[in-house]
């Protein structure tokens, strides 16, 4: 059973972490900048940071908690750059 995508930052390089291994020359660009990973509720991006902090990428950062925790005044203040699915 999938869970449903709450939404999407603008912008954002979406890679499924099942495909992230198989992709991941894809973005070897930006091993040096800050990486931001996030998924919905935050099942899958922990495995995924950890993927790119041990493949090179030094500056990786977990939405912890996923997308699903901000808040409405969250949501509101970043209404430039999150695309909310749904609600």
């Amino acid at each position: 059973m999938g869970m449903e995508s709450v939404g999407h930052f603008k912008n954002a390089i979406n890679i499924n972490v099942e495909e992230l291994e198989s992709r991941v020359d894809e973005i070897s660009k930006y091993k040096g900048q800050e990486v931001l990973v996030y998924c919905s509720h935050s099942h899958r991006s922990p495995r995924a940071t950890y993927f790119l902090s041990t493949h090179g990428f030094s500056n990786v950062k977990n939405v912890d908690g996923g997308v699903s925790t901000m808040t409405d005044a969250e949501r509101d203040c970043l209404k430039g750059s999150f695309v909310s699915h749904g609600n």
